[in-house]
């Protein structure tokens, strides 16, 4: 679904006119074009009309992701949720499945971890899996210069405390606390 199309979806959802849509944010003329494709709108003005109508921002853009964000990214997103639903309901071959689709369909190697460490976790294996793969896990964790900002190794970081040793897992919360404080004052 394109920006125009989910405007229209959102503005028939209000039931509101066009005019009443676009009021004082862009002309009814201009909005016309954007809702039928022939005009882009910029994030500035989109955001205002969604702002001003309290259409809430993550829904709208869940409606035109698929428009939108790469493809890869939509396989990865797909397979993670996947794997969230399995690991969910305890579903271990939904789980290996998913496992498999995520080493031949995608090279998030974040992911692909993810996917290893809750298989095994889901089969009660963790304690199988090999030191190399679990000083992977952390080598990617610990080499990563901002992960405390990066949403898939934040990910990886949650999974892997379920393989890690309790004093691996306070060395590693110890070092992503610095990382976090650093990330704060450089921001202030």
């Amino acid at each position: 679904m394109t920006i125009g199309e989910a405007l229209k979806e959102e503005q028939k959802r209000l039931g509101l006119t066009s005019e009443a849509m676009a009021a004082g944010v862009i002309t009814k003329g201009t909005y016309s074009k954007v809702v039928n494709g022939k005009l882009r709108l910029s994030s500035d003005l989109l955001v205002e009309i969604l702002f001003k109508h309290n259409i809430d921002i993550s829904d709208f853009f869940e409606m035109i992701k698929s428009t939108y964000m790469p493809k890869e990214k939509l396989i990865e997103e797909k397979l993670f949720s996947e794997m969230q639903q399995a690991l969910n309901n305890h579903e271990v071959e939904k789980a290996e499945e998913c496992l498999t689709k995520i080493k031949n369909q995608t090279s998030n190697k974040y992911l692909q971890q993810r996917a290893e460490i809750t298989v095994a976790y889901l089969t009660n294996s963790t304690d199988k899996l090999s030191k190399n793969f679990k000083q992977a896990v952390v080598d990617e964790l610990n080499n990563h210069s901002n992960w405390v900002n990066d949403l898939d190794a934040l990910r990886l970081f949650n999974t892997a405390l379920l393989i890690l040793s309790s004093e691996k897992v306070e060395i590693e919360m110890n070092l992503f606390f610095i990382k976090l404080r650093v990330v704060l004052v450089k921001s202030f």
